[in-house]
């Protein structure tokens, strides 16, 4: 069975499973753009896609702004992707091991999610957070009670003092090899 009619008969379980026209369009459309701009090109067939396979999809940031709805459309995209999983277990396309990779590959919202932000050049925020968090009067307090203490020796102070400081890793410990020579 070639994946048109698999495409086919994908849109015949939607329907008898009582899905809403809006959402077989558009899983119907997912699948298509998967096929047609991917899967295609790879050699490989809807049920042999791969992380690698799905990366490439999900890579392509015009599509998905121009044809599955942007950054909201990302988890509709990956809902109509494990309906589509469902549907080939079921038809028996695909079995065992190979359901596990689907669902675990269509299941990771939140990494399409930050990844679609990366690449549309969103930048990451934890320095800044990290910052925010250190500067308020808790912080401080906590802070002034550690430096009173004079715990300086643990690990955990180390690292705050090099994240505030803004010092890399590596110069750090450079230069405190320095001081103690």
């Amino acid at each position: 069975m070639t994946d048109k009619e698999k495409l086919i008969a994908f849109e015949k379980y939607m329907r008898e499973k009582n899905l809403d026209e809006e959402t077989i369009n558009f899983n119907l459309l997912v699948v298509k753009l998967l096929i047609n701009r991917v899967l295609v090109y790879f050699n490989e067939t809807l049920e042999t896609i791969d992380s690698f396979t799905f990366e490439e999809f999900t890579d392509m940031i015009s599509v998905i702004n121009s044809e599955l709805g942007g950054r909201d459309g990302i988890p509709k995209m990956l809902n109509a992707m494990l309906e589509l999983t469902e549907f080939l277990k079921i038809n028996k396309f695909i079995k065992g091991g190979k359901i596990a990779h689907y669902k675990r590959m269509f299941n990771n919202t939140e990494y399409y999610l930050e990844k679609y932000d990366r690449l549309m050049g969103k930048r990451d925020d934890t320095k800044d957070f990290i910052k925010e968090i250190t500067t308020n009067n808790f912080s401080k307090f906590v802070i002034n009670n550690c430096e009173y203490v004079n715990n300086y020796d643990f690990k955990t102070m180390i690292l705050l003092e090099k994240i505030l400081n803004d010092i890399p890793l590596e110069s750090y410990e450079k230069m405190k090899r320095q001081r103690s020579s």
